[in-house]
């Protein structure tokens, strides 16, 4: 018989050539295998080469050496007939060409009906063509239902009946191997497998290697093993009762617990939860929400904590989902969702309100008050807070807890540009925390007394309070309140003309809020920093850090911090020449800044278009914008001081000169007291302009040689710039067209370098008048 078949399939193969194709070897029976080798080996030994050809599929399942199979391949390769190829899963391309071909062939099935469902089949397939045309007949099943394709992208009937068959080939010990690595993942380490089954080492040993030889588990380099294909452990899983299943989860978690090799929180919140453990579940949720946390995995860390906070309610632990909640709320808080952080810290106070827990409802309130200032809603916070200052409430509160309430109520009151108030709040907080011997709480508390200091003027007991700060929050390791008081120092320094000083603190600021999870602190440092550089004339560094914090404040919502780096790349824009950009900015920067009437970036934006106005010969308008800004009761607050050259310089304009000339004489003295360098320099300018308009040439020089002293010590060329452009006015009124050409000459050769176009026309045109002469 093995003749005839081979003479037949000769003679066929005669004309063009025969290709015999074969699979599923490893099914084969002895008889057939031996007739597969006599034809092979009658072929291969004719006088003449037969055209035919075998091509032949076998699982790549180790065999025994005994099998049939084996001894076919064996003896084939003795006689040099044989050829192995290794056939990888496909590519994505080419399993995309196979799965589009099946489906058209399956009743003209397009993947116009639904992309979703063909991309999913083609990712869970992984390139096996069984799987491929398995997923092919599911969806052409359930064409023109979109619903019922996307539901085709479960294991399709004949791919897992396929799978179960393989699985129930094997001892009734290794289906337990395989179940419980499926319920563990799809790679398992081996001592946690083996320690986690039922079983002797001998059996384990045994089911293992069952598992391995049918090519269901694949034994990986090292102490692990992976399922061959997704699909095979969903199968599996599948199959697994719900009562099978907790139990299989509880044990696996046992053996990690256990280990300290794969103690990890995450997996062990899974296995506890799947085993119904929840009371050992919530634990690892909370622990693994931390780790999050810790590596600044946000979306990750809400997720546990609100997993565990499910669990929590189930189980009625108030007092621990108060714990939770609060962290929550510090999450949300760094992510800059200050409403959300708001509303979880608030859900912990009741919690802890439940649990009788007085600290804890203290602890969160005060969190609350941070979440409400950095949001915009400071006036909120302030009403929310205040209840609890009151000696009744805060009796029986430990005294961290109530530095903590003060040192909101600081910050808060900062807010509302309440300074006074600030300043006895944050001290309060500081003997509070000096008392308790708390050092997190102490550095909180001192920055925001020298922050107090600072807003009133008190610009060295300020200096002197942030340095202190800087060491304690050093030695408490807290580098929220260490980068927020460098930051201070900076604006301190800054605001005495120390610019050198002050762009090294904004540094150092900056470089620590990138290990911190707090969008506002970043957006203000860099704003921040932005400003010292562009003081410093470097423009295109300032551009850089504006740019940065702009597009932090863009996705973050509502918050104090937002009008400040619209007002400094505003400001930036009308000095290059960009009016309507910079306008644009600043516009938008005060329409927040009323909103939340924040007078600090309200005096800061104003003056800037004020200056522009100025320049414009719009000095009404200036004035006009100015004016309400200026409380006489708040002279001595440093912000109050800075706009006070403007307005005189508006009133001089205007022809008021008695006014310009109080206004201007007041704001030297108050600016000199407090060593304000920057205001001082402002109102030097401005005095020089009223006195060359009164015509008195000396006072006039005086004034604006002293000014440009000011501006080159401070290392500030734009101010130099200004100085020099007032210098050649000055000049020109008096008659000396030569030294206002040098000036005029020196403040151009300022714009060339800085990139300076708002100035710079008006400085063109007096040079040239003054050449024309």
């Amino acid at each position: 018989m093995f003749s005839a078949v081979e003479r037949y399939l000769t003679r066929l193969a005669e004309p063009v050539g025969v290709l015999l194709a074969l699979d599923d070897l490893q099914w084969a029976t002895p008889d057939a295998l031996r007739l597969l080798v006599a034809v092979i080996r009658a072929t291969a030994t004719r006088a003449h080469p037969s055209r035919l050809r075998v091509v032949a599929a076998a699982r790549d399942t180790p065999l025994d050496a005994q099998h049939p199979f084996s001894q076919c391949i064996a003896d084939l390769a003795h006689d040099g007939l044989v050829s192995r190829a290794h056939l990888e899963p496909l590519t994505i391309e080419h399993a995309t060409a196979l799965l589009l071909a099946a489906l058209a062939e399956h009743h003209g099935t397009t993947p116009d009906e639904d992309e979703a469902a063909i991309r999913m089949a083609l990712g869970r397939a992984g390139g096996v063509p069984f799987f491929l045309l398995g997923f092919a007949r599911a969806l052409s099943d359930r064409r023109g239902d979109r619903r019922q394709m996307i539901g085709a992208t479960d294991i399709p009937r004949d791919v897992a009946e396929m799978i179960r068959r393989r699985v129930k080939e094997l001892p009734s010990t290794a289906q337990g191997v395989l179940a419980t690595a499926a319920v563990h993942g799809r790679e398992t380490p081996v001592t946690l497998l083996a320690s986690a089954c039922d079983l002797t080492e001998r059996q384990f040993v045994e089911a293992v290697e069952a598992a391995y030889a049918s090519g269901l588990l694949v034994e990986e380099v090292g102490d692990s093993c992976t399922f061959r294909h997704d699909l095979i452990r969903e199968v599996v899983l599948a199959d697994l009762s719900d009562v099978r299943k907790r139990m299989l989860h509880r044990q696996v978690a046992e053996r990690l617990e256990a280990d300290p090799r794969h103690a990890q929180a995450a997996p062990l919140a899974f296995h506890f939860g799947r085993g119904a453990e929840t009371n050992r579940s919530v634990v690892y949720l909370e622990r693994t929400g931390d780790q999050a946390c810790a590596l600044s995995a946000h979306a990750a860390a809400e997720g546990y904590y609100r997993d565990a906070l499910a669990q929590l309610n189930d189980l009625g632990e108030v007092g621990a989902s108060g714990r939770v909640l609060e962290k929550l709320g510090s999450l949300l808080m760094a992510c800059g969702r200050y409403a959300d952080a708001a509303d979880a810290l608030e859900e912990a106070a009741s919690c802890y309100r439940q649990a009788g827990d007085r600290d804890g409802v203290g602890r969160v309130v005060a969190q609350i008050g941070w979440a409400h200032i950095r949001g915009g809603t400071g006036e909120q916070g302030l009403t929310r807070l205040e209840p609890l200052l009151t000696p009744a409430t805060l009796n029986g509160q430990r005294p961290a807890t109530q530095a903590a309430l003060w040192s909101a109520h600081a910050v808060l009151l900062f807010g509302q540009n309440r300074y006074l108030e600030q300043l006895a709040s944050a001290q309060c907080a500081v003997k509070l925390a000096r008392d308790a011997n708390n050092t997190t709480a102490l550095a909180q508390s001192m920055r925001l007394e020298g922050l107090a200091l600072g807003q009133l003027g008190k610009l060295d007991d300020a200096l002197s309070v942030l340095l202190e700060t800087i060491h304690v929050a050093q030695i408490a390791g807290d580098p929220d309140s260490f980068s927020a008081a460098l930051n201070d120092t900076a604006a301190m320094y800054r605001a005495r003309g120390e610019l050198m000083l002050s762009w090294d603190y904004s540094a150092r600021a900056l470089e620590v809020t990138e290990y911190l999870d707090d969008s506002t602190a970043k957006a203000f440092f860099e704003s921040s920093h932005g400003d010292n550089a562009y003081l410093l004339g470097k423009w295109g560094t300032a551009r850089y850090h504006y740019g940065r914090a702009v597009a932090i404040v863009r996705g973050m919502g509502s918050s104090w911090v937002v009008p400040y780096p619209f007002i400094s790349l505003g400001a930036l824009d009308l000095a290059e020449g960009h009016d309507e950009a910079g306008v644009r900015y600043l516009e938008e920067a005060l329409t927040l800044a009323r909103r939340g009437y924040d007078l600090q970036a309200l005096r800061i934006g104003e003056s800037v278009l004020a200056e522009r106005e100025l320049l414009r010969g719009a000095a009404a308008d200036a004035l006009r914008r100015l004016q309400p800004l200026f409380d006489s009761t708040s002279i001595h607050e440093k912000d109050s001081i800075a706009v006070l050259p403007f307005i005189g310089w508006a009133h001089l304009e205007l022809d008021n000169l008695a006014n310009a000339d109080a206004i201007l004489t007041q704001c030297l003295k108050q600016a000199s007291a407090k060593n304000s360098r920057l205001v001082i320099l402002d109102a030097l300018m401005a005095q020089a302009r009223l006195r060359t308009r009164q015509a008195d040439w000396s006072a006039a020089g005086a004034s604006i040689e002293q000014a440009l002293a000011l501006a080159r010590d401070m290392a500030y060329p734009y101010g130099e710039l200004k100085a020099r452009y007032i210098y050649g006015a000055l000049s020109a009124a008096n008659q000396d067209p030569v030294q206002a050409r040098k000036q005029y000459e020196e403040a151009l050769n300022i714009c060339r370098r800085l990139g300076e176009a708002l100035y710079r026309p008006h400085i063109e045109r007096a040079l040239s008048q003054t050449l024309d002469r």
